[in-house]
């Protein structure tokens, strides 16, 4: 089981001495909207289901922003579907490391709910963000969640097709020691 506090410490050391190197073009003011697929692993038999994400981010200053996201999951168990959401909120800090790559690490509250339970407790990410070209961009993320009674840490691949400035659309998958995610978002960048 990894340390809190050594999350932490790793995650904002990354941070603030990534210095500034030059100026990549990568947006962290957007809304997005989409659909997911979850897939977990429970006792050694794999359940399923769809749902809904939303998701945002605003950056607050040069290096810093606020992000949140909100996910609907409708599970299909042997005797009828269960409710899973699960909700992200938090602050993160940003910095370029070449042109067209940006460092970031977040840190955060991450709060379960199904129909069965609920829990909650903390959340970390550590990452870079690239833009390959004018219309497409990756993202490659270590996820870390911990709440009260398990302790999850995951990756997270994404990729971005801009379709203009202000559009796009994103493919992600988050994977996790028991749960699988699979995403399709429209974006909005304001």
């Amino acid at each position: 089981m990894i340390n809190r506090n050594i999350v932490v410490v790793i995650l904002g050391a990354a941070a603030l001495s990534a210095a500034p190197v030059a100026v990549a073009d990568i947006d962290w003011d957007y809304a997005q909207i989409g659909l997911e697929r979850t897939e977990l692993d429970v006792g050694g038999s794999e359940i399923d289901g769809d749902g809904l994400r939303l998701e945002g981010s605003y950056g607050f200053s040069e290096q810093w922003f606020v992000f949140g996201s909100y996910s609907m999951a409708d599970i299909d168990v042997g005797s009828g579907d269960v409710d899973f959401d699960t909700l992200i909120a938090g602050v993160g800090i940003h910095s370029n490391t070449s042109a067209t790559m940006q460092f970031f690490g977040q840190l955060g509250i991450v709060e379960f709910e199904g129909s069965a339970d609920s829990d909650s407790g903390l959340f970390a990410a550590a990452g870079v963000r690239n833009e390959f070209n004018a219309q497409f961009e990756g993202k490659a993320a270590l996820e870390y969640f911990e709440p009260a009674e398990d302790t999850e840490l995951g990756v997270l691949l994404e990729g971005l097709y801009k379709f203009n400035e202000q559009f796009g659309a994103t493919v992600d998958i988050r994977i996790s020691d028991d749960i699988t995610r699979f995403g399709v978002n429209f974006r909005l960048a304001f």
